[in-house]
């Protein structure tokens, strides 16, 4: 991976804390565990679990974890091919999403807008799993939502 591609990971850094507040008014604060970064061509790649082999896989990962719960969240990029665009696969309080194309859009939050934002969205309709989620490459998490419509923002430390 080029440093281009490495900027959806390395744009946190280890124990940094991102506020979040709901549209009810209620605040959670998510705070960046590790961040990894696999990018050799050493025949073990400890980022897919794999040894002895002889294909190319460079990984990146970041792990958060949220102060109203005991889960957490990861989101992983990878390239398996030189001259191929980057996937993620993502894991945000349950619920693993795999091998996501690279494609931005656009959110706004409050009175601005974020034009580098990788959206996820997760099919399962369990209440405790988040709906949907937004990275963007420059500022990492920027909104979550749940299933019964609670959307938790990015905001400011207050």
């Amino acid at each position: 991976m080029d440093d281009e591609e490495l900027e959806w990971v390395t744009n946190r850094h280890e124990g940094e804390i991102m506020y979040f507040k709901s549209q009810n008014g209620i605040f959670d604060t998510v705070t960046i565990n590790e961040i990894t970064i696999h990018n050799s061509l050493s025949p073990i790649n400890w980022g897919y679990f794999n040894t002895n082999s002889k294909v190319y896989i460079a990984t990146a990962e970041v792990r958060y974890s949220f102060s109203n719960s005991n889960r957490g969240g990861v989101l992983s990029i990878v390239k398996g091919v030189k001259n191929r665009p980057i996937c993620f696969s993502s894991v945000l309080k349950g619920g693993w999403l795999y091998d996501i194309p690279l494609n931005t859009t656009s959110l706004q939050i409050d009175d601005i807008i974020i034009n580098d934002i990788m959206y996820f969205e997760n099919g399962k309709s369990d209440s405790s799993v988040i709906k949907s989620y937004s990275w963007s490459k420059r500022y990492g998490l920027v909104q979550y939502a749940f299933q019964d419509g609670t959307i938790f923002s990015r905001v400011a430390k207050e």
